[in-house]
């Protein structure tokens, strides 16, 4: 230490600074004044120093002792702080900790008492306190180090138990149960709140405590900084800053928290003019006047109390807990819980609002027939349209539904959705809390609106319409069922053809043919030939290697058609047998397949009937919406008497009065945490929940909206942004046990591992729903994220007259090499990408005069920050409106679009190692990013850099963007049917364009004729019939529909229909080309 601090540490009492000038013979000096002045500003800036209030300079060694009592001082007294002693320790291994094995579930209750415990294990919430209630409900402490773990690790705050007040000691012990939790707050501001002066904790990490027979210990395992609504409510009203604003610096889009450093210097930001002492998170003082209004750098202890975030979830999970296993059984809950449903759920007909291909017609079945269903969607999959549609389903029946998210931009994307709904304004959904608007809405209020209502007329919706509607959605659930059953047969077939024409190669020469000749070949014709062949004599159908192959198209068969009654009991040879059949049986089987498709009637086709079903539902919403909730003068009078005794008892509601407020209102929008504070805790309320975003969502503040409903949809995408856990796994290990759960038995249920929609994948009677068809990007960003992300699962299915790509640019992902500054920035900010990207903005949109729509996405808020103060200085603000020019985060861009997309990296070899970090640990994030393009995502970065490695997932974003792949034609056939028929067509004068893009899709042949004819040419067989996983295809009418919509005539031949009369579908193809 210099002279001046040894100075200072020579005299524990203190000394002043003119003190200090004559102990260091320079009271006449001005030089050597001015030199210590200066070293006294380091020092305290250090924090090796202090000055009290009197004046006087004193030690503040770290980790040392001091002395006199550390103070924070009020205008009505003093408040004495206990100090802390912090360190850095270990976590536990999670190596050693058993795998989660899946087993039955025995005991339910003790799983919503797991579940309860693992809410009130995070103690933070609205926290404001007094003065008079130090020392009680919260403690100030004193001490140097950090307050969030190092990696893998964990922080421990260790405190004499004799030095803490007694009082705060008794309400430690009277909250001690099995989760023994706290808040830590840092830094603290100070106010005025009614008239008293109030301390909040701006941020609050969440601590677990532990009492020893001399200390008092509070362990932190998360760097999870949540920002503290009670103190964004008083700074706002003090500020030129709104709730919603202010809020929105500090979280992330799923409601979690921030890692400190980042949290600190948002603080710093935003309060910059509050800041009364200099924000340290790792060094704070020992004493601080606290006379002064304004945030102090200063932590301490809060209890917690009914304002903590999870109580309500917490309070009804307790309630749920003592519900009789009865009612569980006839809630959204028993799927969860592994119960059996006592009496069977009605089926409801699954009526569409809006235009749905197959997939999402499925999800809307299952959503009206099962306990539990799951939908994955991934980015521009049409998941909202299909929410609508249930949600349309379930209300023209006459039900309720609650519609539920973590997140409120969530809320705001389905709630402007499902408002179209009407054609005409129809009161017939509540929004329960919406912070931009400033809406608040509960059942009380709603009731006493209801009450108040004015009534109004209605159109008549005659039954008819209805019955309609059902026999539609019938018939409609028929043909699907009809295709199916007609593919399962035709797959059969094409595997006996291919079977039969595993020899077609060496009978080529048995039998003296080539291979144009042999596609012209009747099948009847082709097993004469080999019977008399002298192969047939002499070669078995059962060797080895034959068999391997009749044994794989076999298992395949029984995967695809399990559970089905596709093979008649009385078939001569069954599928079983194919193995040992002989070509003679092979064909006798043929002939039964044949006769079985020959039987069946032609299917209605599902695309009209969908239409139809549109038509009408549109016709009839709006009326029936009405008519529900327009009250009668007699229903308000009854209504209002039932309010009044409500009111008077002061009690929950019952069922009864609570079914008729949900019925005349039955679309409630809510937040998952608000719900419990707003929606009456009633089993079966609803007719159905549906949870969105599920993938960014815990499971236990989800439980309670289970109850209140008879059936659920879980929506989500784990492939996008991912749930963060605020529970320790060991702290989640012990919650289990403390309620007699196994661990090892227990990983799906997992608070501290698994999202909600993680968890609801993995329950047995669920019914689970990818979306596949991706309606939003050009080609080549679908590709990316279906290969990188959903292994090549999704499909092409946007209409090429909605992208709008730039004159200079195809539809697609482009990369411009930006070098990354040699030096590192401060606060992540890449001044090379804002300046690219602003001069890419000007070429776009001043001098293209490009009419699409444009967003900026950044990993870091300072960087999107420096973009949009750029835009804002470059543009004008009509031009940002027109063109919707946003620069944001990854996570707040969520759940938006985009025609394009400009990336910003702002990664280089300087970047720190935090920022890289914070990239490489959630790929997810990219996928958000480039999926929200409709025509073009393009990159700015560095490729020197990318190229190195470090982040594999821009490495590869880079090589897709920058490296020639294989064209469509590359790949040519998919079978020998295409092989065949492209030969044939050939030697008949036609030209066909194997594997022909059109709209993101590829042809197996595309066909031209005179005056514009456009045919697409399709051989369903085997290798249509199977997808990536091995699974078969959904009927593609829904995409045909959409080439003749483009002008193309569709025509498909089954490989059954080739293999008979090879000659007749020429015929059929020539008159199409006419």
């Amino acid at each position: 230490m210099s002279l001046v601090g040894r100075t200072i540490s020579a005299f524990p009492l203190g000394k002043t600074t003119e003190e200090l000038f004559v102990l260091l013979e320079s009271d006449f000096d001005p030089q050597k004044r001015l030199q210590i002045l200066g070293e006294l500003d380091l020092l305290l800036d250090q924090g090796k120093i202090r000055k009290g209030r009197n004046g006087r300079w004193y030690s503040q060694n770290r980790g040392m002792p001091f002395h006199g009592e550390p103070e924070l001082h009020f205008e009505s007294g003093i408040l004495n702080a206990v100090i802390a002693e912090i360190s850095q320790i270990s976590a536990p291994n999670e190596d050693s900790l058993p795998e989660p094995k899946e087993t039955s579930l025995n005991d339910p209750i003790a799983l919503l008492r797991y579940y309860r415990s693992t809410l009130r294990s995070d103690p933070r919430g609205a926290i404001s306190e007094t003065e008079d209630r130090h020392s009680q409900s919260w403690q100030v402490l004193s001490g140097s180090g950090d307050l969030v773990p190092e990696s893998d690790g964990r922080v421990l705050l260790s405190m004499e138990l004799d030095s803490l007040p007694d009082q705060f000691r008794e309400a430690v012990f009277k909250r001690q149960t099995e989760e023994n939790v706290l808040a830590v707050g840092w830094p603290l501001a100070v106010g005025q709140k009614s008239g008293l002066k109030t301390v909040w904790p701006v941020g609050m990490l969440s601590g677990k405590w532990v009492r020893t027979d001399s200390t008092f210990q509070v362990i932190i395992d998360k760097d999870d900084v949540l920002v503290n609504p009670s103190w964004i409510k008083s700074a706002a009203s003090r500020s030129s800053w709104s709730k919603t604003k202010l809020s929105e610096v500090f979280l992330r889009l799923e409601g979690t928290g921030l890692p400190l450093d980042e949290f600190s210097s948002r603080l710093r930001e935003a309060a910059a003019s509050k800041i009364i002492t200099h924000l340290k998170p790792y060094n704070r003082p020992y004493e601080v006047n606290l006379d002064q209004e304004g945030i102090h750098n200063l932590f301490g202890l809060f209890l917690p109390t009914e304002t903590t975030f999870n109580t309500g979830p917490a309070n009804d999970l307790d309630k749920i807990a003592q519900w009789k296993e009865d009612i569980l059984q006839e809630t959204a809950l028993a799927e969860i819980l592994g119960l059996k449903r006592t009496q069977p759920l009605k089926p409801i007909p699954a009526i569409n609002f809006n235009p749905l291909n197959s997939e999402q017609i499925i999800a809307l079945e299952k959503a009206c027939t099962s306990g539990l269903t799951v939908v994955e969607g991934p980015p521009g999959t049409g998941k909202s349209q299909t929410i609508v549609s249930m949600v349309c389903s379930i209300l023209v029946e006459g039900g309720a539904v609650l519609f539920a998210s973590r997140n409120h931009k969530a809320l705001d994307a389905v709630q402007d959705r499902l408002s179209t709904l009407t054609k005409e304004e129809v009161p017939f959904s509540i929004r329960t809390i919406d912070p931009d608007k400033e809406i608040d809405q509960d059942f009380s209020r709603t009731l006493n609106q209801l009450c108040s209502q004015p009534s109004k007329g209605a159109k008549q919706v005659y039954p008819e319409q209805i019955t309609k509607l059902r026999e539609l959605a019938h018939s409609r659930t028929k043909a699907l069922n009809d295709i199916e059953r007609l593919e399962a047969l035709q797959l059969e077939l094409a595997v006996l053809i291919e079977r039969l024409f595993a020899h077609s190669e060496k009978t080529k020469d048995l039998i003296g043919m080539s291979e144009s000749d042999l596609a012209k070949l009747d099948m009847d014709d082709l097993i004469k030939r080999l019977e008399c062949s002298e192969w047939f004599e002499k070669e078995s159908v059962s060797r080895p290697s034959d068999k391997e192959l009749i044994s794989f198209w076999y298992r395949l068969l029984r995967f695809l058609l399990k559970g089905k009654k596709e093979i008649k009991e009385s078939t001569a040879v069954k599928i079983s047998d194919v193995t040992e059949a002989s070509i003679r049986q092979l064909s006798i089987r043929l002939e039964e397949l044949r006769d079985e498709v020959a039987s069946l009637e032609e299917p209605n086709d599902p695309v009209k009937l969908t239409e139809e079903i549109t038509e009408i539902t549109k016709k009839i919403i709006t009326p029936t919406l009405a008519r529900r909730t327009n009250l009668t003068v007699d229903q308000r009078k009854k209504l209002g008497e039932k309010a009044a005794n409500f009111e008077f008892q002061g009690k929950q509601p019952d069922k009864k009065l609570a079914s008729e407020v949900i019925n005349h209102r039955p679309l409630w929008i809510a937040s998952i945490l608000g719900t419990p504070k707003r929606v009456p805790l009633i089993p079966n309320l609803f007719d159905l929940v549906i949870f969105d975003e599920a993938s960014q969502c815990d499971i236990a503040s989800a439980l309670p909206l289970f109850a209140r409903a008879k059936r659920a949809v879980v929506v989500g995408d784990d492939h996008q942004l991912s749930y963060i856990p605020q529970l320790g796994l060991e702290h989640d290990r012990n919650l289990m046990i403390a309620q007699s759960l196994e661990p090892g038995s227990m990983g799906r249920f997992s608070q501290s591992r698994k999202s909600l929609f993680g968890m609801a994948t993995l329950i047995p009677n669920g019914q689970n729903i990818q979306l596949r068809k991706q309606y939003r990007s050009a080609s080549d960003i679908v590709d990316y994220i279906s290969g990188e992300y959903y292994g090549g699962r999704l499909n092409v299915a946007v209409d090429p007259n909605d992208i709008k790509s730039p004159k200079k640019w195809k539809p697609g992902i482009a990369w411009s090499h930006v070098p990354a500054p040699h030096t590192p920035q401060p606060e992540n900010i890449n001044p090379n990408e804002v300046r690219a990207i602003i001069e890419h903005l000007e070429e776009l949109l001043l001098k293209e005069k490009y009419e699409g729509t444009v967003g900026v996405i950044t990993p870091f808020r300072s960087q999107a920050r420096q973009i949009g103060e750029e835009i804002k200085s470059h543009f004008e603000s009509d031009l940002i409106e027109s063109a919707a020019l946003q620069s944001s985060t990854v996570d707040s861009f969520q759940g938006q679009e985009r025609d394009v997309i400009l990336f910003s990296p702002c990664l280089g070899q300087a970047s720190t190692s935090s920022a890289l970090t914070f990239v490489q640990r959630d790929w997810r994030r990219l996928n958000v990013a480039i999926s929200r393009a409709r025509a073009v995502a393009h990159v700015f970065g560095d490729l020197d850099f990318v190229r190195k490695g470090s982040v594999q997932s821009l490495n590869k974003l880079a090589s897709w963007a920058l490296e020639k792949r294989k064209t469509p034609n590359d790949y040519v056939f998919d079978s020998h049917w295409e092989r065949l028929m492209y030969v044939f067509l050939q030697k008949n004068g036609l030209d066909p364009k194997p594997q022909y893009e059109i709209a993101g899709r590829r042809l197996d042949f595309a066909l031209f004729g005179k005056n514009g004819i456009k045919l697409d040419l399709e051989i369903d067989g085997r290798y249509w019939h199977t997808d990536i996983d091995g699974n078969r295809k959904r009927s593609d009418l829904w995409r045909d529909h959409q080439l003749k919509s483009l002008g193309w005539r569709v025509r498909r031949f089954w490989v059954d229909e080739l293999s008979k009369d090879m000659e007749g579908c020429l015929d059929i193809i020539k008159k199409d080309l006419e």
